[in-house]
Formats: structure tokens, sequence, C-alpha cells
């Protein structure tokens, strides 16, 4: 469908538990499992079946056991519990995964020719494609969508209509965490390591090149002794959040987002300054760091954190 268009979007979505959102900003309380999203709508991704931006939020049409969501550029995908995906929005690059490229302004249903009876745990919607991971088939990682730079992690260059498994993540090392990024996808596997595969023109593989990858790679810099708890990706850089409540970043850092004290790009993990007691990471287009006594922000395409002191669950939509 040709390279499609470096577009920002300014969408958000929130998942209800028991009234309470978890996104980046609160609501009134609805059906546990609704989802709510609000923002741009010219290409249907707030899922209410209506082109029109919303500056409150509204219900996704039909999704009422909602365990997970995430948004892209231009569409957002959602998990239920039943494990099925959901996704809707632009669909240039078969992004929502339905062995279709056209646009659709309500959920619609992620196609499986493999496995006949998937059950996702988690999904990270990246620029124009998606990623999951399943429990069904058990530990593995499937994308879809746009694949130029190899984000989808299968070895190929071809756009996935459908999702395509990510060639070497099993149960013997199973993913606990998934990130996608603008044209880059990483996962967090339960040996503390973390794999990163796509684009890498800005290094946010982290894998001491700039060499784009169509199969994971391990990002370098990790440390073992203390092992990442979870990962976020940027558009095109990636972070993680460590088990002592710091954090390490790697990728494009031409406006700072790496938090290093540079603006060097970085082809390895390296660690953000200032930051410690943090539980939770999100990449974006704005950086701001949160602790119990700061508040610091500043201009680019950065990373947030929150720390121990600071009652707020953040999640990145995009990007």
């Amino acid at each position: 469908m040709g390279r499609p268009k470096a577009l920002v979007a300014a969408l958000t979505c929130a998942v209800f538990i028991g009234g309470a959102a978890i996104g980046t900003t609160s609501a009134a309380a609805v059906t546990p499992g609704s989802l709510a999203a609000w923002g741009y709508n010219f290409y249907g991704q707030v899922g209410n079946g209506a082109g029109i931006t919303n500056s409150l939020p509204v219900p996704a049409t039909g999704v009422s056991t909602a365990t997970a969501t995430s948004a892209g550029i231009n569409h957002s995908c959602a998990v239920l519990g039943t494990g099925a995906v959901w996704c809707w929005g632009r669909n240039s690059n078969n992004q929502l995964g339905n062995n279709s490229n056209v646009i659709s302004p309500v959920p619609t249903q992620v196609g499986w020719v493999f496995p006949a009876t998937p059950s996702a745990t988690a999904i990270a919607a990246g620029g124009n494609h998606t990623c999951a991971i399943l429990s069904n088939p058990s530990g593995t990682v499937w994308c879809w969508g746009y694949n130029l730079y190899g984000q989808l992690g299968d070895g190929t260059n071809i756009d996935g209509p459908y999702p395509v498994q990510v060639s070497g993540i099993t149960s013997a090392n199973a993913p606990t965490s998934i990130a996608a990024g603008g044209n880059h996808s990483c996962a967090l596997l339960t040996d503390g390591t973390v794999q990163c595969w796509g684009r890498n023109g800005y290094d946010q593989l982290g894998n001491n090149t700039s060499t784009d990858s169509t199969v994971p790679v391990q990002v370098q810099g990790i440390p073992i002794a203390n092992p990442p708890t979870a990962i976020v990706a940027g558009l095109n850089h990636t972070c993680a959040l460590l088990t002592d409540g710091t954090a390490k970043c790697w990728g494009r850092d031409a406006y700072g987002q790496l938090g290093d004290q540079a603006t060097t790009n970085q082809d390895h993990a390296v660690l953000v300054q200032g930051i410690s007691n943090a539980i939770g990471l999100a990449a974006g287009r704005t950086t701001r760091a949160h602790s119990s006594t700061t508040d610091r922000s500043s201009a680019g395409a950065g990373t947030t954190s929150v720390s121990s002191g600071t009652a707020a669950r953040i999640a990145a939509c995009h990007r």
C-alpha cells in the first residue's frame, strides 16, 4: 500500500475497571470492562462509528469486557475477556488485522489463520502495526500490519493482513511485556532480556548497530542483576523500567528523550538521570518526570515516569 505518511495522533483510551480509569485521564464511572476513547477521529479510531473528533470520552461500540487497550497513530485495539482482539480506525497497512485495508470506525475482530483459538493477554499498537502476546499458543508474540522495516518480526518485509508469529520467541523464554513504536517492536522476556525488531535508523533496537532487523535482536546494556519490569516504545526510542525503580532508554535522542543529559542517539541502553523509585513509564511526544517532590517537563518526543510518590497510573497511547 506504499509508505504511510508520518502523522502524529491525539487520541487517548481508557479501560474502566470498577469505575476507575486506567489511562491518561480520569472519567466518570462506567460499566467495568467497557472502553472509552477521545480525541482525533478522522479515521474512526475512537471507535464509536462516527468520524467526529471528540473532546470528551465516548464509548467504543460493542466493547464491554476489555482487559487491555492500546492506541497507535491512527488505530486502536483492545483485548477482551475472552482473549479475542478487536481493532478499529485506519487500516491502510492492514493494522486492524482483519485481512482488509478498509477503514473501520467501529471495532472489528482480528482474523487469525493460525492458531484457531488464540487468546491474547497483552496488546501494543504501533505506528501502523500491532502486536500481541498470546497465552494460546503459550509464550508467543504475534504482529500484523505495516512491515517495511521488519517490525512484524517474522523474517520478512511483507505487510501482514492477519497476525504472523514473531520468530524466535517461545514459551521457553516467554514474553511478559510488549511495546510497539513507530516502526519497531520490543518484548521483555522472562529471563530479563529485551528483544527488539524492525526499524533501527535511530538505534531504537539497542543492539549496538543501526541496521534494521526483521527478527528479534537483544538489547545491549540491560543489567541482568537489575532486570526490567516493563518496557515502552516511543516513535523512535525505547525505554525499560528496572527492578530498582531506575530506567534505561535507547534510540533517538535529538530532543533529549533518553534523559541522559545528551542529545546523541544511543545504540544501547543508557541510564536515565535523576529517576528513582519509578513505578511506571510511558513514551510519547513530551518528556515529563514526576516524583513526590518534583515535577519536571520539557518539549520533545520523550518519556514519562511515575514514582511511588505519585497517585496516578499512566499508560501511553501514541506517540
